[in-house]
């Protein structure tokens, strides 16, 4: 682990708590967890992840449910679309849905993908709190208009986004679209 990041955050370890993640200073720090596809599927990654920040930076996690969703949708669009490179488009139709399950349970058995790493990191200032989630799939090229993505419960696609868009201050997409991060104000 190289600096800024002091402290590293593995869901794996046996009977390890939260409480033994959590460093001294709320005001400002930094956390970060590298962990394979498969782990962060069986784990719940986001949410585990969410409980050490919300402890490291002291504060409720009832009162991050906004950003706790953001994160939860950029770990799975990571996921799916980034390393197990699944096509959005099989999510368009019932009769296709189906057909993305299969191939995403299909491709959690493969160690090549399975064993893909997800790295999620965040960094806090007494005003700001950033959290990136960086996957190492194709990439894709980012298309952040008002117009492109959309809020309606019916859509077939570009929800997401457009939530993370919406509870974010800024999003910004790097790394040829295999890294998103977000950025938060910070009430201390």
């Amino acid at each position: 682990m190289s600096p800024p990041v002091n402290l590293a955050l593995d869901i794996s370890a046996r009977n390890a708590t939260v409480e033994e993640f959590v460093s001294h200073d709320d005001k400002q720090g930094s956390l970060e967890l590298r962990i394979s596809t498969a782990s962060a599927l069986q784990n719940n990654a986001s949410h585990a992840f969410m409980e050490a920040l919300a402890c490291n930076m002291k504060t409720p996690l009832e009162s991050m449910d906004g950003i706790h969703d953001a994160l939860q949708e950029a770990v799975g669009n990571a996921i799916m679309y980034g390393n197990l490179g699944l096509d959005s488009a099989l999510r368009k139709s019932m009769e296709t849905l189906s057909k993305f399950g299969q191939e995403m349970n299909h491709r959690l058995t493969m160690p090549e993908y399975a064993n893909l790493p997800l790295t999620v990191s965040a960094h806090w200032k007494p005003n700001y709190l950033g959290i990136s989630v960086q996957d190492v799939g194709a990439g894709f090229t980012p298309n952040i208009s008002d117009d492109c993505y959309t809020s309606d419960p019916l859509a077939k696609s570009g929800r997401g986004l457009k939530f993370i868009q919406e509870v974010a201050e800024t999003i910004e997409f790097m790394d040829s679209g295999r890294c998103i991060q977000m950025s938060f104000s910070r009430q201390t």
